[in-house]
């Protein structure tokens, strides 16, 4: 699957503003090495829900040509505004069809753009949602399959039994990790657990050190911090998760 990262938004008119989302989306995009796009519907969401027509200024052809020729985007993805579309919940919207269906690594919306089933994922959701570590990289720490680690994430909200049977079937949690690596898979789900519970910035800190792997100054950088500040925060931060996972 090809990388892409992703702008969202429906860029009728593609005016100043949608430019400034879109020159960031296709920069990003050149910084990764990988493809610049659009997701979009190919109707106003609004038109279909209340049956009420909303004028256009542009086609969907002439959205996609405008992104394309004046801010570099590689693809626009048009998709069809469907019940699948109207009914996912936000952050399947984004773990499934954004990230699972178009290979997103990366994705800029505006700061009052809204999206998934009623509106209900909003920028601040969608940040929270981008700093949590992902299966791959739990399994990755845990040393276990991604799908051993999907059925102990499943299992973990809210409570993590490891008795209790997982999914559809008779096994439990206990049966499909091995009891070698239950100790070490719940301190995990506990971690993660803990930090998306940490403030953005704090969250942010500890994601790009050690999912990342960025030093302290890059870090300082990103944030807008020195690196003596980075590291004392750092170490704040993992006192504090010392505490809570003790």
């Amino acid at each position: 699957m090809r990388e892409r990262v992703i702008a969202l938004g429906f860029f009728d008119g593609v005016h100043l503003g949608h430019g400034a989302l879109l020159r960031r989306a296709a920069e990003e995009a050149k910084k990764r090495g990988c493809e610049s796009a659009v997701f979009t519907f190919d109707r106003p969401p609004k038109e279909v829900i209340t049956g009420v027509p909303c004028p256009l200024i542009n086609s969907p052809e002439d959205r996609a040509a405008l992104v394309k020729r004046l801010y570099g985007i590689d693809e626009m993805l048009m998709v069809p505004f469907d019940d699948e579309m109207r009914t996912t919940p936000w952050d399947r919207f984004v773990t499934d069809i954004l990230v699972g269906r178009y290979g997103a690594v990366h994705l800029v919306a505006g700061h009052d753009h809204h999206f998934g089933h009623k509106n209900q994922g909003s920028p601040e959701l969608l940040r929270e949602k981008c700093a949590e570590p992902t299966v791959a990289e739990l399994a990755a720490l845990c040393g276990i399959e991604p799908e051993e680690a999907a059925a102990a994430l499943e299992a973990s909200s809210p409570l993590l039994s490891f008795s209790a049977p997982v999914g559809d079937g008779e096994a439990t949690l206990e049966n499909l990790v091995g009891s070698d690596n239950i100790g070490e898979l719940a301190e995990k789900i506990s971690l993660r657990q803990a930090i998306a519970a940490l403030d953005e910035t704090d969250r942010r800190i500890i994601v790009l050190r050690y999912w990342k792997g960025l030093s302290q100054s890059d870090v300082g950088r990103t944030v807008g911090m020195t690196q003596v500040m980075v590291s004392r925060r750092e170490k704040r931060i993992i006192s504090r998760l010392r505490e809570e996972l003790a």
